[in-house]
């Protein structure tokens, strides 16, 4: 009954153009899913990881983004720099009246970033300090 979601967006001020995608699928199949240790969240080929050999008591360990659709594809290293910062109450949004009707939503407000953006076959490094918002179902 999990229904897993992803969204990538992309500004490209130069190009004056918006590239947004989104993903929906279930666990079925392996096609999306989530494991707590090591951390891993996926969505088709779009995954969300913790960096292999990473600290397991670190609360947040650094993340490997990978994502790539149409003329997009992100490969990012995150490195919180706060502890996540919960929505709702203890990071539960309620949907209904139900048990099973909420999700948990919390967001990573700073990371360090660094990787490389491909935008239209062009390939760019990428170093920021961002936020990721992110929502578990």
């Amino acid at each position: 009954r999990q229904i897993y979601m992803a969204h990538l967006a992309v500004t490209d001020p130069e190009g004056q153009r918006f590239h947004a995608f989104e993903r929906f699928n279930r666990a079925a199949l392996d096609m999306a899913g989530a494991t707590a240790a090591p951390l891993r969240i996926w969505l088709d080929d779009w995954t969300l990881a913790a960096r292999p050999g990473a600290d397991p008591a670190r609360a947040t360990p650094p993340l490997l983004l990978r994502a790539a659709e149409g003329p997009v594809a992100l490969a990012l290293e995150l490195d919180a720099r706060k502890p996540p910062v919960l929505q709702g109450e203890a990071g539960l949004s309620r949907k209904g009246p139900a048990p099973g009707d909420a999700s948990y939503y919390y967001s990573l407000t700073r990371l360090a970033t660094h990787g490389t953006l491909e935008l239209n076959g062009e390939r760019f490094a990428v170093m920021l300090f961002g936020a990721l918002g992110v929502m578990v179902v």
